[in-house]
């Protein structure tokens, strides 16, 4: 049955190739700075739409940001996929975001075609300015929270075809130091710097985050 669903998604993404291809080459040669992508969002909502999937435009407060849905049925998993489109200042497409759309949208149709009877529900999101205004905190301020999803995959381009196992994530904390006050030259052993150990923190998480 897993063999059978492959083959079918396989076979489906094959046959939209050259035209997926082509949509990425024409966003890669009218890149747009986020959160003004028109043309990137423009040509990957009217496929959507084309493909019958149910499109809002302007989410979460971004003009260009967009949330496309198609079900199977009532009831059963929300399945999201998530694209950027956004190109770099000065640069263009470096970063390969004119991929990201398109190779989302060849996943949707190989799931809609693929997964056979069982209900579900794919959310396609659109998510500008991922190089300059991070997007998807935008949104979610906004009230798009991408909550009613039950799993959110998105690809990036690279050198090698794999599945990523790190999952990063953003979280806002506030902390208090408590220090003790000494006298610096007579008794330090006294005191405790709050300054000495926050430094210390920041130095760790780091040193985590790169090694």
């Amino acid at each position: 049955m897993l063999e059978e669903m492959i083959a079918r998604a396989n076979i489906c993404v094959d046959g939209y190739a050259k035209e997926l291809t082509e949509m990425a080459d024409r966003i890669f040669d009218h890149p747009e700075i986020g959160p003004h992508e028109v043309f990137a969002s423009g040509l990957l909502t009217d496929w959507l739409e084309a493909h019958g999937f149910a499109v809002t435009r302007g989410v979460g407060g971004l003009e260009t940001a967009f949330r496309a849905v198609w079900k199977n049925g009532e009831g059963g998993p929300n399945l999201g996929l998530l694209c950027e489109y956004d190109a770099l200042p000065g640069m263009g497409h470096g970063c390969g975001h004119q991929m990201q759309g398109p190779a989302i949208l060849g996943a949707a149709l190989a799931v809609q075609q693929a997964a056979g009877d069982r209900p579900f529900t794919l959310t396609v999101y659109g998510t500008p300015g991922e190089e300059n205004i991070s997007g998807k905190y935008i949104m979610i301020r906004n009230g798009c929270t991408f909550e009613e999803l039950d799993v959110a995959l998105m690809m990036h381009g690279g050198p090698a075809t794999q599945t990523d196992i790190k999952c990063l994530a953003n979280a806002a904390w506030q902390l208090t130091y408590h220090g003790k006050a000494a006298h610096a030259a007579l008794k330090p052993e006294a005191g405790r710097s709050s300054l000495d150990a926050m430094c210390l923190a920041f130095h760790g998480m780091e040193c985590l985050r790169e090694h």
